[in-house]
Protein backbone atom coordinates (compact mmCIF):
# COMPACT_ATOMS: atom_id res chain seq x y z
CA UNK A 1 0.00 0.00 0.00
CA UNK A 2 2.89 2.38 0.71
CA UNK A 3 3.96 2.24 -2.97
CA UNK A 4 0.44 3.02 -4.14
CA UNK A 5 -0.10 5.86 -1.66
CA UNK A 6 3.32 7.44 -2.33
CA UNK A 7 2.58 7.45 -6.08
CA UNK A 8 -0.97 8.80 -5.44
CA UNK A 9 -2.44 5.82 -7.31
CA UNK A 10 -4.65 4.34 -4.63
CA UNK A 11 -5.38 4.80 -0.98
CA UNK A 12 -6.41 2.29 1.68
CA UNK A 13 -10.07 2.29 2.66
CA UNK A 14 -9.09 3.45 6.17
CA UNK A 15 -6.21 5.50 7.50
CA UNK A 16 -3.13 3.32 8.10
CA UNK A 17 -4.88 0.19 6.85
CA UNK A 18 -2.70 -2.53 5.36
CA UNK A 19 -5.63 -3.69 3.23
CA UNK A 20 -6.41 -2.35 -0.23
CA UNK A 21 -10.03 -3.49 -0.23
CA UNK A 22 -12.91 -3.38 2.25
CA UNK A 23 -16.28 -5.01 1.56
CA UNK A 24 -19.46 -4.96 3.63
CA UNK A 25 -21.66 -7.95 2.72
CA UNK A 26 -25.33 -7.74 3.61
CA UNK A 27 -27.86 -10.51 3.15
CA UNK A 28 -28.06 -14.15 4.07
CA UNK A 29 -24.98 -16.10 5.06
CA UNK A 30 -23.09 -17.98 2.40
CA UNK A 31 -23.80 -21.66 2.79
CA UNK A 32 -21.21 -23.14 0.47
CA UNK A 33 -17.45 -22.96 0.80
CA UNK A 34 -15.60 -20.64 -1.52
CA UNK A 35 -12.20 -19.08 -1.83
CA UNK A 36 -11.76 -15.38 -2.48
CA UNK A 37 -10.45 -15.22 -6.08
CA UNK A 38 -9.66 -11.51 -5.69
CA UNK A 39 -7.40 -11.86 -2.65
CA UNK A 40 -3.64 -12.05 -3.07
CA UNK A 41 -2.34 -15.52 -2.26
CA UNK A 42 0.40 -14.20 0.01
CA UNK A 43 -1.95 -12.24 2.27
CA UNK A 44 -4.64 -12.89 4.84
CA UNK A 45 -8.23 -11.68 4.72
CA UNK A 46 -9.71 -10.15 7.87
CA UNK A 47 -13.35 -11.22 8.25
CA UNK A 48 -15.52 -9.66 10.94
CA UNK A 49 -19.10 -10.96 11.27
CA UNK A 50 -21.54 -8.37 12.62
CA UNK A 51 -25.19 -8.59 13.59
CA UNK A 52 -27.39 -10.43 16.09
CA UNK A 53 -27.59 -14.24 16.18
CA UNK A 54 -27.50 -17.21 18.55
CA UNK A 55 -23.94 -18.53 18.09
CA UNK A 56 -24.99 -22.04 19.08
CA UNK A 57 -27.81 -22.31 16.51
CA UNK A 58 -26.15 -20.62 13.52
CA UNK A 59 -23.69 -18.13 12.14
CA UNK A 60 -20.67 -20.40 12.67
CA UNK A 61 -17.55 -20.03 10.54
CA UNK A 62 -16.84 -23.26 8.66
CA UNK A 63 -13.43 -24.16 7.23
CA UNK A 64 -14.35 -27.35 5.35
CA UNK A 65 -10.86 -28.37 4.23
CA UNK A 66 -9.62 -28.19 7.83
CA UNK A 67 -12.74 -29.85 9.24
CA UNK A 68 -13.35 -26.90 11.58
CA UNK A 69 -16.57 -25.26 12.72
CA UNK A 70 -15.99 -22.16 14.85
CA UNK A 71 -18.66 -20.44 16.95
CA UNK A 72 -18.59 -16.74 16.14
CA UNK A 73 -19.55 -13.64 18.05
CA UNK A 74 -20.37 -10.26 16.56
CA UNK A 75 -17.24 -8.14 16.22
CA UNK A 76 -14.68 -10.94 16.43
CA UNK A 77 -12.20 -10.82 13.56
CA UNK A 78 -10.85 -13.93 11.86
CA UNK A 79 -7.73 -13.96 9.67
CA UNK A 80 -7.99 -16.48 6.85
CA UNK A 81 -5.81 -17.20 3.83
CA UNK A 82 -8.97 -16.83 1.75
CA UNK A 83 -7.24 -17.09 -1.63
CA UNK A 84 -6.35 -20.70 -0.84
CA UNK A 85 -8.76 -21.69 1.95
CA UNK A 86 -12.49 -22.06 1.30
CA UNK A 87 -14.78 -20.84 4.07
CA UNK A 88 -18.41 -20.06 4.73
CA UNK A 89 -20.80 -19.13 7.53
CA UNK A 90 -23.79 -21.25 8.48
CA UNK A 91 -27.24 -19.68 8.18
CA UNK A 92 -28.66 -17.80 11.15
CA UNK A 93 -32.15 -18.39 12.53
CA UNK A 94 -35.24 -16.52 11.30
CA UNK A 95 -35.41 -13.06 12.89
CA UNK A 96 -31.63 -12.96 13.36
CA UNK A 97 -29.15 -11.32 11.05
CA UNK A 98 -25.47 -11.52 10.24
CA UNK A 99 -23.40 -9.55 7.78
CA UNK A 100 -19.69 -9.59 7.08
CA UNK A 101 -17.08 -6.87 7.04
CA UNK A 102 -14.20 -8.20 4.94
CA UNK A 103 -10.79 -6.61 4.36
CA UNK A 104 -8.12 -7.99 2.04
CA UNK A 105 -5.37 -7.08 -0.39
CA UNK A 106 -6.48 -7.37 -3.98
CA UNK A 107 -4.27 -9.53 -6.17
CA UNK A 108 -5.06 -7.23 -9.08
CA UNK A 109 -3.12 -4.40 -7.44
CA UNK A 110 -0.05 -6.61 -6.98
CA UNK A 111 -0.28 -7.78 -10.60
CA UNK A 112 -0.63 -4.18 -11.79
CA UNK A 113 2.46 -3.10 -9.83
CA UNK A 114 4.49 -6.11 -11.04
CA UNK A 115 3.52 -5.38 -14.64
CA UNK A 116 4.81 -1.82 -14.51
CA UNK A 117 1.44 -0.14 -14.13
CA UNK A 118 -0.20 -2.08 -16.95
CA UNK A 119 -3.50 -3.91 -16.73
CA UNK A 120 -3.55 -7.60 -17.58
CA UNK A 121 -5.02 -6.77 -21.00
CA UNK A 122 -2.43 -4.07 -21.70
CA UNK A 123 0.41 -6.33 -20.61
CA UNK A 124 -0.85 -9.12 -22.89
CA UNK A 125 -0.97 -6.75 -25.88
CA UNK A 126 2.20 -4.73 -25.24
CA UNK A 127 4.64 -7.32 -23.87
CA UNK A 128 6.85 -9.73 -25.74
CA UNK A 129 6.46 -13.49 -25.48
CA UNK A 130 9.63 -13.58 -23.39
CA UNK A 131 8.15 -11.02 -20.95
CA UNK A 132 4.90 -12.98 -20.69
CA UNK A 133 6.79 -16.24 -20.12
CA UNK A 134 8.93 -14.54 -17.46
CA UNK A 135 5.76 -13.25 -15.78
CA UNK A 136 4.22 -16.74 -15.66
CA UNK A 137 7.41 -18.16 -14.17
CA UNK A 138 7.66 -15.31 -11.65
CA UNK A 139 4.11 -15.97 -10.43
CA UNK A 140 4.69 -19.72 -10.22
CA UNK A 141 7.82 -19.28 -8.10
CA UNK A 142 6.19 -16.54 -6.01
CA UNK A 143 3.16 -18.69 -5.25
CA UNK A 144 5.33 -21.64 -4.24
CA UNK A 145 7.52 -19.46 -2.00
CA UNK A 146 4.64 -17.46 -0.49
CA UNK A 147 2.84 -20.52 0.82
CA UNK A 148 5.83 -21.28 3.06
CA UNK A 149 5.00 -18.23 5.20
CA UNK A 150 1.66 -19.61 6.35
CA UNK A 151 1.43 -21.56 9.59
CA UNK A 152 0.22 -25.12 9.46
CA UNK A 153 -2.41 -26.35 11.88
CA UNK A 154 0.14 -28.78 13.32
CA UNK A 155 2.36 -25.75 14.15
CA UNK A 156 -0.39 -24.05 16.16
CA UNK A 157 -2.48 -26.72 17.83
CA UNK A 158 -1.14 -29.31 20.25
CA UNK A 159 -3.17 -32.29 21.38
Amino acid sequence: MDQLVSRNIAHPPFLRSVFSTAVLEFGSARTSGRKNPDAAIETLEAITPLGVWDRIKGGQLVLPTQGLIIETRPGQTYLIASATTPYYFTAVQPGEWQFLFRQYCSDGIFRWLSKGGLTDAQFSMESTKAQRDAWVEQRRVFGRESIKFFSKRRDIFTL
